[in-house]
C-alpha cells in the first residue's frame, strides 16, 4: 500500500464498526464497505513476498499478545498468511471432537514424517504448517509461540531443520509479557532483509 498507517487505519475503523454494527446485515453491510475501502487504496507492490504465520492459536490470533505482528508486516511491505483460526480451532477440537468425527487436519497430515504424534497444544500442526509454506512456494516462515510452550518448543527444533534442508528463512519468537516492542521491531526488519536477500537470489539464479 502506497499509505501503510492509513491502510493501519482504515482496518481499525473497519474492527470498530464491526463491533458496533447490530445484526448480521448490519455486519455485512460494515463488512463490504470496508473491504471495498481496502481495495480502492492504491497498491505499489504488486508481488510482496508471503510470509506464512504459524505458531499457538492464541497467540497467532490475539494482536495484543503477538505484539501485532501481522500489521508490522503489512507495514514492512509484507504479505502475511496464517491457515489458523479460532473458529476453525473451535470447529476442529470442541465440536468434531464432541462427535466423535475428529479426523486428521491436512496439517496434521504433512507433520506426518517428522513429527508423527500429537505432542500437546498446537506442536504437531506448526510443523505441518511450515511443510505447507514450503511446499506453497512461500518466501518464509515465522514462529510465534508462549515462552516455555514445550510442545511448540519441539515443533520449533524440528521447523529449524526442516527450513535449514529448505533454504527457507524462519524466524522464532517466543513471547511472555516482558516481550518488548524494540527488540522485536528489529528482529523483524532483519527478517524482511533476509526475505529481500532470498529473492534477490534467485532473481539472479532466474
Amino acid at each position: 500500500m502506497q499509505d501503510k498507517p492509513a491502510f493501519s487505519r482504515l482496518y481499525q475503523q473497519a474492527l470498530e464498526e464491526l463491533d458496533a454494527a447490530s445484526g448480521i446485515k448490519a455486519v455485512k453491510t460494515a463488512r463490504d464497505k470496508s473491504l471495498a475501502a481496502m481495495e480502492a487504496m492504491p497498491r505499489l507492490d504488486r508481488n510482496p513476498p508471503r510470509v506464512a504465520l504459524v505458531g499457538e492459536v492464541y497467540l497467532i490470533a490475539e494482536p495484543a499478545a503477538n505484539l501485532r505482528i501481522e500489521e508490522k508486516l503489512g507495514n514492512m511491505g509484507v504479505e502475511v498468511c496464517r491457515h489458523v483460526w479460532i473458529s476453525q480451532w473451535l470447529r476442529v477440537n470442541i465440536f468434531l471432537d464432541f462427535l466423535r468425527l475428529h479426523g486428521q487436519e491436512k496439517a496434521e497430515k504433512l507433520a506426518q514424517p517428522y513429527l508423527q504424534c500429537f505432542v500437546g497444544g498446537h506442536g504437531q500442526h506448526s510443523v505441518g504448517e511450515t511443510r505447507k509454506a514450503i511446499k506453497d512456494g512461500y518466501d518464509g516462515v515465522i514462529h510465534v509461540y508462549p515462552f516455555t510452550c514445550t510442545p511448540e518448543i519441539v515443533a520449533r527444533g524440528i521447523m529449524q531443520k526442516l527450513a535449514a534442508q529448505e533454504r527457507m528463512p524462519l524466524a522464532c519468537f517466543s513471547m511472555d509479557e516482558h516481550s518488548g516492542e524494540a527488540g522485536f521491531q528489529t528482529r523483524l526488519e532483519a527478517f524482511v532483509d533476509i526475505l529481500g536477500d532470498k529473492s534477490k537470489e534467485m532473481n539472479a539464479l532466474g
